[in-house]
């Protein structure tokens, strides 16, 4: 595996001053979530930029070219800031991917508070990533293994934070450690046994549509489930589409892999299905580029 290591995180004192900065400049902050990793970022890079004593300032604009689910678990946070760390260390003649992933994570940090650093870098480097939080960060890139399937991604329309879900279920292990340790290395076998059937050649729809179904009722034991996501995935079941929450539950987006022999009708059964109980729906796939510049 590939050591890791990511910027120093912003400071309580740090993140107090830009929260100031923005009050003094805006008479109300209606989107902090994505203005303060903003304004950190630009804080961050254009430090090092000369600016002449006539100019009269930089003006930025940033804006997404395709509209996305936000705060529903697909990690659009982590994609905003790894967009825009490359912008600016573009900018600055900068096009160290390590460092941007560095500097995407510590803006995640500012949104999040402790995110896993795993949309960051999945956002930079793309395709398939094993990656590890504890004992320290590593991550290993993978074939692409999951790039052959399809995947209906289902917003459920429950908005979230994902960092009051973190910390809840922190909170929760806390209180009970042995069950939730056991909880843990249930979903770490469920990674094994993913790894180990792709890299056997092995991996099909219906072997991935069964470890969705074992870790969401784990998912479900830890505390991050929601009426919604069981009425996502109940009406998904009914087309043998196994699925799961994403990102951090409690709401957000449900993810469900579509069976290779499912049809283009039946396809569109499961769609209306989903639409008819309110919901939004998507087919993707997944293994993109990562952080591209054109």
């Amino acid at each position: 595996m590939e050591s890791h290591h990511y910027q120093p995180v912003p400071t309580d004192a740090l993140l107090a001053c830009l929260r100031t900065l923005l009050q003094q400049e805006l008479n109300s902050v209606n989107n902090e979530n994505y203005l303060l990793p903003t304004l950190f970022l630009l804080c961050a890079f254009l430090r090092s930029k000369k600016i002449e004593s006539n100019s009269e300032g930089l003006r930025v604009h940033v804006w997404p070219e395709d509209s996305f689910p936000i705060g529903a678990g697909l990690g659009s946070s982590g994609a905003f800031c790894v967009a825009l760390s490359g912008a600016l260390a573009c900018y600055i003649g900068l096009k160290d991917m390590e460092r941007i992933n560095s500097y995407a994570f510590a803006a995640e940090v500012v949104t999040h508070g402790t995110p896993s650093g795993v949309d960051n870098t999945i956002s930079t480097f793309g395709g398939t990533l094993v990656y590890q939080k504890s004992p320290k960060v590593e991550y290993k890139k993978q074939s692409n293994y999951l790039s052959p399937f399809r995947f209906l991604i289902v917003n459920t329309g429950v908005s979230r934070s994902t960092k009051a879900v973190v910390n809840g279920v922190y909170e929760a292990h806390q209180a009970d450690r042995v069950s939730f340790n056991g909880r843990f290395m249930a979903i770490q076998d469920i990674v094994d046994e993913f790894l180990q059937l792709a890299l056997d050649e092995k991996l099909t729809d219906v072997s991935i549509a069964n470890l969705f179904r074992r870790n969401q009722v784990i998912l479900d034991q830890i505390g991050v489930g929601h009426s919604k996501i069981d009425r996502v995935i109940s009406v998904l079941e009914k087309y043998q589409i196994g699925s799961k929450l994403t990102g951090a539950g409690a709401g957000g987006c449900v993810v469900g892999i579509l069976p290779e022999m499912l049809t283009q009708v039946d396809l569109l059964s499961v769609m209306e299905a989903i639409t008819a109980e309110k919901f939004q729906c998507f087919v993707s796939t997944i293994g993109g580029k990562g952080l591209i510049f054109e």
